[in-house]
């Protein structure tokens, strides 16, 4: 889906479609030079936009232009995520709009998976859309773009997805298919010649994505040189990737791995590092441990060849609703002020537009009704970004108030980074 991103009035239309509010929209442009003219370009950045895997490359803006900035990237007005044409019809397409810039963003409504063919557009965007560009190539396979930064003269890829090679060239001794988690899903088959990954499939929770995933997984099964011996998932039991894998680990008799989380996170970058067995620090929202309880600031030892064990972790506070407080993050700064035995007073002090609402959750807290616990590091930055009046009362997207917390930082001049303190209480740091 294209959009002027000069004119204001387009740019809510598409995000009245979308239902995304405060995502950040992804730019298209015709050449370096344009891009030049309005944003910072590192030799580095340039290299990366000009290679053939074409990513989004978030880049700053110069300053102030026509360009509908705080429309683009609400909670980051100063960046962008440009990208260059990556086909011959993006080509045509930016020769043909003589402008600088034009909105590229997926073609689907929030939480569907992107339309593959005509019909589908047709019928959903009739309407709505001022206008259809089609193609008598079908999409075979759903790609997202490719998302990537430089910071200190380094690449980081963020989103592996268009333009980078699906195969990873780690040798494994068993062929396993592993099925990823129920957020930003990717899964993957490995086997002695290296690790297949699929495209990016998002929120398994929508049943179209879902459905979608699903049909992935049976096409990638059916095109398998050999069948798998293992399927592996994530720990938590209500992922639909992880029901899906063990109706298909008892249908086909194949052994299942049920991976806790984060050791998948820190055995991930342990393998990328060619090391053997390493420390680890996993700074996430939640995911379950092995121990029952919401992981997410854990100090791992992890080993190819010996397993692992939690070292250390930040220390537990109160999650009151669960998913609600993530929602919603003035709930965890709340719940952390009940745990630092800040007064109720105080509390309302502190966060007056709650005032009336403080009382119930510091009752519930005390009660520990449906009070989850957590010491994972992405709920301490939502309560930080609520504590300095950053995080919105309710988001509209996974790890906004952190978002919001992290440009804030950076665009806080003379500011200097500081080591933090680190303290042992029991088994916690």
């Amino acid at each position: 889906m294209l959009a002027d991103p000069s004119n204001p009035e387009a740019i809510r239309r598409l995000r009245k479609l979308k239902n995304r509010p405060h995502n950040p929209l992804a730019l298209m442009s015709g050449d370096i030079a344009c891009i030049r003219r309005f944003c910072a370009v590192s030799p580095q950045e340039e290299e990366l936009l000009k290679s053939q895997s074409a990513p989004i490359v978030l880049l700053r803006w110069n300053g102030q232009n026509e360009f509908c900035q705080d429309l683009i990237s609400p909670d980051r007005p100063g960046e962008a995520g440009i990208m260059c044409p990556a086909s011959p019809l993006h080509y045509s397409l930016m020769r043909a709009y003589r402008s600088p810039f034009v909105i590229a963003t997926s073609g689907n409504r929030e939480g569907e998976p992107p339309i593959l063919d005509n019909n589908s557009a047709l019928k959903t965007f009739t309407g709505i859309a001022d206008g259809f560009l089609m193609h008598d190539r079908d999409i075979y396979w759903r790609y997202d773009d490719s998302v990537a930064f430089v910071r200190n003269e380094r690449t980081h890829v963020i989103r592996r997805a268009r333009g980078y090679s699906s195969v990873l060239h780690f040798k494994m001794p068993r062929r396993v298919l592993a099925l990823g988690a129920g957020m930003k899903n990717t899964f993957a088959f490995s086997d002695e010649s290296g690790i297949l990954l699929s495209p990016h499939h998002g929120n398994l929770e929508n049943a179209d994505s879902f459905s979608a995933w699903k049909t992935a997984v049976h096409e990638t099964f059916r095109r398998l040189p050999k069948a798998p011996e293992i399927l592996a998932s994530d720990l938590h039991p209500d992922y639909p990737s992880s029901r899906f894998a063990a109706e298909a680990a008892k249908d086909m008799k194949l052994q299942l791995i049920q991976v806790p989380h984060h050791y998948a996170h820190a055995l991930s970058a342990l393998l990328e590092s060619g090391r053997q067995e390493a420390l680890a620090f996993t700074f996430d929202g939640t995911g379950l441990g092995p121990d029952g309880s919401l992981w997410g600031g854990e100090l791992l030892f992890v080993s190819l060849n010996r397993g692992g064990r939690r070292l250390a972790m930040f220390e537990s506070v109160p999650l009151p609703g669960g998913d609600a407080a993530v929602r919603e993050p003035w709930r965890q700064l709340a719940a952390r002020m009940f745990d630092a035995g800040v007064s109720l007073d105080e509390a309302r002090r502190r966060l007056p537009e709650h005032a009336s609402e403080l009382e119930i959750i510091y009752r519930q807290c005390e009660l520990k009704l449906n009070v989850p616990v957590t010491h994972s590091a992405g709920r301490l930055f939502d309560s930080v970004s609520a504590l300095l009046g950053l995080a919105p009362d309710r988001i509209s997207y996974d790890g906004q108030p952190a978002i919001r917390l992290e440009a804030a930082a950076g665009n806080e001049s003379g500011s200097v980074g500081r080591m933090w303190d680190a303290r042992e209480k029991k088994e916690s740091l």
